[in-house]
């Protein structure tokens, strides 16, 4: 019961962990609260990154959303595009 409070005090998520790839669940009384995993965590079953894991309340799981990532990456891919043609043309 102590570790409980300790990780209520700390605003640490209570339930479980899914990975959103694969399902596994990161239950927070396995090991360590999952907030305090490493950054270089990956998910035992499928190797996904921490990032990709998302909050599970009984039969509710959180969302994920990755419209940033593929934003960055299409803007990035436009501007190397962009960068190579000028390099080319000059």
């Amino acid at each position: 019961a102590g570790k409980n409070n300790i990780r209520e005090e700390k605003g640490y998520w209570p339930g479980e962990w899914v990975c959103a790839d694969c399902g596994y669940i990161y239950a927070p009384n396995e090991r360590i609260p999952f907030e305090e995993l490493p950054r270089g965590f990956l998910c035992p079953q499928c190797a996904g990154p921490r990032r990709r894991f998302v909050k599970k309340a009984g039969d509710v799981v959180g969302s994920l959303d990755d419209s940033g990532l593929f934003i960055g990456t299409i803007g990035g891919l436009a501007l190397v595009a962009a960068l190579l043609y000028y390099g080319l043309a000059s």
